[in-house]
């Protein structure tokens, strides 16, 4: 039970990226004058800037508008946020595929930034494209935030237990792993192949494919 959370599907079109790949050519023909050149990458970038616009194309199919999962609230538990290695093929949508690097070296600064490793990492991607929830219903980056951070159990009236704090024992019976005392919410037990840590805040960094 519970609610999931996506990005926005970046915005494409078909029209678009026709008009794309025709300026693209356009540029890396060799007897395409500088001038001109320069006003195509300036209109290649500005059509890429667009499609995280808020308002998309009307020939875009509306009816699955998921994209990233961002992660998962559940009454009574700390929001499960999810959280992605640089070398997801998850990310490639967002930041498009992974570039090669020497492995005896390591991944380069470049290649790390893809990674999703805290809620500071998902706040920019809420502004720029927007979210939506598993219904379908637009969610903006604000009301997304508030539903992350701003969440508790204290004195609620549909607790689980009239006990307001639930006790260790109880979070622990309820599959939980530990109690966060600010929010008296449960948080998840720490699995490295699922709860890899705890947030500052009432919320989990999970990963893995979960719903």
């Amino acid at each position: 039970m519970g609610t999931n959370y996506y990005l926005k599907q970046p915005i494409s079109c078909k029209a678009e990226d026709q008009i794309v790949a025709w300026m693209q050519k356009m540029v890396d023909e060799s007897n395409t004058v500088l001038a001109l050149k320069a006003q195509l990458i300036a209109l290649i970038d500005g059509i890429k800037e667009g499609r995280a616009r808020k308002e998309p194309c009307p020939c875009v199919d509306q009816r699955n508008r998921e994209g990233l999962h961002i992660g998962k609230s559940s009454a009574g538990w700390c929001f499960g946020l999810h959280i992605y290695d640089y070398n997801d093929y998850r990310l490639n949508d967002l930041f498009g595929a992974l570039e090669d690097f020497d492995p005896r070296s390591g991944p380069p600064v470049s290649v790390l930034k893809r990674s999703i490793v805290d809620l500071d990492r998902w706040i920019p991607l809420f502004e720029k494209y927007g979210c939506v929830d598993e219904y379908n219903k637009d969610v903006s980056a604000e009301d997304m935030l508030a539903v992350i951070r701003d969440r508790s159990w204290l004195g609620n009236e549909n607790a689980p237990t009239r006990r307001i704090p639930i006790t260790y024992a109880e979070a622990i019976d309820a599959g939980g792993g530990d109690i966060d005392q600010a929010s008296g919410l449960i948080r998840r037990r720490i699995d490295p192949d699922h709860c890899i840590g705890y947030g500052p805040g009432p919320w989990d960094y999970c990963k893995g494919d979960f719903s």
